[in-house]
């Protein structure tokens, strides 16, 4: 619930609580009380929501590692990068346990 005072703009939270606005909130409710009411929207809605889904990140991240293994597979053979490859085959060999 919205509620207007003296030209502030304040946002009732479900709970009861008030949010008052915070820092650049405040600068902005000075300058211009219906732009820090949506800030304060989005903020509410911001707090809300949480982060990126988990299936979300699996997904993007394998589609990316898909599309840059398939750049690197049709990619015409470049002289310096077998070489990088070689050497640090060559320069770091694998550790026996």
């Amino acid at each position: 619930m919205v509620e207007r005072s003296s030209g502030r703009s304040t946002l009732e939270v479900e709970s009861g609580e008030r949010s008052e606005p915070d820092g650049a909130g405040r600068a902005l409710a000075t300058v211009d009380p219906e732009v820090a009411e949506k800030a304060e929207r989005w903020m509410l809605i911001e707090r809300e929501q949480g982060s990126i889904p988990t299936v979300f990140l699996v997904v993007l991240v394998f589609w990316l590692v898909v599309l840059f293994f398939s750049f690197g597979l049709f990619a015409p053979r470049n002289p310096t990068v077998m070489w990088v490859c070689s050497s640090a085959h060559c320069r770091c060999p694998a550790r026996s346990s």
